[in-house]
């Protein structure tokens, strides 16, 4: 079940990168799985590598995206953890 939006995740994050030249990511190992639940709100997360400078490609190739977003990578012996924050706009009705 967690599998497919991984999966998903993954195949986003790859996609992205074989269209830019990306910057080096050093991903942060975990001694304490972090809680999924669908939030990323747990203390392991505050440690996690962090992508936020991202750009898009649709409708507008290679302008930085509209409405902010952030990937969190962690690794422990067995597992990868992908965490993604996606941000409303300030004011949604304008």
């Amino acid at each position: 079940m967690i599998r497919l939006p991984l999966t998903l995740s993954l195949s986003l994050i790859l996609s992205i990168s074989s269209l830019f030249s990306q910057q080096e990511i050093k991903v942060v190992f975990t001694p304490q799985v972090p809680v999924i639940n669908g939030f990323v709100t747990d203390d392991v997360w505050k440690n996690a590598s962090e992508i936020n400078d991202l750009y898009q490609r649709e409708p507008k190739t290679v302008e930085p995206v509209s409405e902010k977003t952030e990937f969190l990578i962690l690794f422990d012996h067995n597992n990868i953890y992908i965490g993604i924050r996606c941000f409303l706009p300030i004011n949604p009705f304008s």
